[in-house]
């Protein structure tokens, strides 16, 4: 999809700035793009509106159809221009034509049509980690490209096995041909039983020249490829994570730190915690707590009974806590540090160092607290990115768990209290009207409208909110909008 609109904006020269036109017409110089050709320059107020939804449309063509019926519309409008001496217009569309045609040739991999419907498979292992990729070709094109890292599986010959085994089961669309790195033991059962699915044969190979060990080799160098990135990312992380453990003086290289905050709203406040192995969030062991214990807003209490419950649920040998971390990092001051410290220091936990994680004014990640004062991460790209990472998923993770709650209890606290109304039909309410105020003031013809909800659920919704706003008012000795009434002074 990016290729294709890579292709259109090109083809067609579109402005891809941010620029607002009209608005900016003329106010700033053309940037490079126009310069090497990529872009018509629309900022300069120089093309005509006519030109630049030619432009447009022709680019719409583009996605929508195809190159092939945009290359036979160019070519016949090439031709008319020629014809009518119209000598630039035919040369602008020649150079389209020849931008699409060249994208084309690049994407345009099988030459050999009798096997230009195949997947192809390939792995790549290193030490500890096994990659694979799968390309899919549809009419001679690469059209589809799926990549999946095993971490921590090195058994490739066990693996291909399984993987090309099972890849198939889910999928409707097979290929005419199958093209293995190396041969599996199931070869011949899954022909007969993807050639059954199929209603044709389907053959699984192992080619060994030619064009088709061409593509193995793409497969492959794109396994490896992505082999690499994994490593980099690892490289980068094992960084980081030494970077930090220096700053703080531990004793080694924290492989599973775990972090937690803190949301309000209002007298309402959860918990969240998350944890990263070797710099990588980990987040299915990512947990939630509601604050049982505490009244009213008390940050410092919430974070003690948050740590409490994570080392009692760690003593209990919990399956889900039974892992101690390395690291605990909280999102907090001097403050926040202290009110941890003494129930970590009297727990099983003693020996898990603790820190604070302080934000500037702006909400942005600043330093980093301990026992013995702040430590400023300013200097220290590595560990700042790092504990910046952690701090801003843990917050996130906590923060997007309170507004569910908060939703919730909206819903609760109205619409789930009138008959007819469950909490789906809450959902595409809000979903449709926005906010409850708004499904107050609707009239009962919009209700009815709104989808899902019948006749009968509007009419209980509609006399649920204007029969309550009537008793209400009445109950307040107010009179009904339409009433006349006397003006009095105190």
């Amino acid at each position: 999809a990016r290729q294709m609109v890579d292709t259109a904006t090109t083809a067609f020269k579109l402005p891809i700035c941010t620029k607002s036109f009209p608005k900016e017409f003329g106010r700033n110089r053309p940037c490079l793009n126009h310069h090497i050709g990529r872009c018509m320059g629309l900022c300069t107020g120089n093309i005509s509106h006519a030109e630049y939804m030619e432009a447009v449309e022709g680019a719409v063509q583009l996605l929508t159809k195809g190159t092939k019926e945009i290359l036979h519309s160019l070519k016949e409008d090439m031709y008319a221009a020629s014809e009518n001496l119209e000598f630039e217009k035919a040369a602008r569309i020649r150079d389209r034509i020849h931008t699409i045609q060249q994208i084309e040739d690049r994407q345009k991999v099988i030459k050999d049509n009798s096997y230009a419907d195949s997947d192809v498979f390939a792995f790549a292992c290193d030490n500890n980690n096994t990659s694979v990729v799968v390309l899919a070709y549809r009419g001679g094109v690469l059209s589809d490209k799926q990549q999946q890292i095993y971490y921590n599986r090195s058994d490739i010959d066990e693996l291909r096995e399984e993987f090309i085994t099972h890849y198939y089961i889910l999928k409707q669309e097979i290929p005419k041909e199958i093209f293995i790195d190396a041969a599996i033991e199931s070869a011949e059962s899954l022909m007969r039983m993807l050639s059954e699915i199929k209603g044709h044969k389907v053959t699984v190979s192992v080619p060994v020249r030619g064009e088709k060990r061409q593509l193995i080799n793409m497969a492959y160098s794109n396994a490896v490829e992505a082999l690499n990135q994994v490593s980099k990312r690892s490289n980068k992380d094992e960084a980081a994570l030494a970077e930090l453990a220096n700053i703080l003086g531990l004793d080694g290289i924290p492989e599973r730190i775990e972090a937690y905050d803190i949301s309000n709203y209002g007298e309402d406040a959860v918990g969240g915690m998350s944890v990263f192995i070797k710099g990588q969030a980990r987040k299915y062991e990512f947990k939630r707590f509601i604050i049982k214990s505490v009244e009213g807003v008390d940050d410092y209490a919430s974070m003690r009974e948050v740590l409490s419950r994570r080392i009692m649920r760690y003593n209990e040998q919990s399956k889900a806590y039974s892992i101690k971390p390395d690291l605990i990092l909280i999102d907090g001051g001097r403050g926040h540090l202290s009110a941890v410290t003494e129930i970590l220091d009297n727990s099983s936990f003693v020996d898990v160092p603790v820190f604070g994680m302080v934000k500037d004014s702006r909400h942005h990640t600043k330093d980093i607290v301990g026992p013995e004062g702040e430590v400023s991460l300013s200097a220290r790209k590595n560990a700042f990115s790092l504990v910046t990472k952690i701090q801003d998923e843990t917050h996130k993770y906590t923060v997007d768990y309170q507004r569910s709650r908060h939703t919730k209890k909206i819903l609760r606290s109205s619409l789930l209290d009138i008959e007819g109304v469950g909490e789906t039909r809450a959902k595409q309410l809000l979903k449709q009207f926005k906010s409850i105020e708004n499904i107050k003031k609707a009239t009962l013809e919009e209700l009815k409208q709104a989808d899902s909800i019948d006749s009968r659920t509007a009419n209980n919704i509609y006399s649920y909110f204007h029969d309550n706003h009537q008793k209400e008012t009445s109950n307040r000795g107010e009179k009904a909008p339409n009433e006349k009434h006397s003006e009095t002074s105190d």
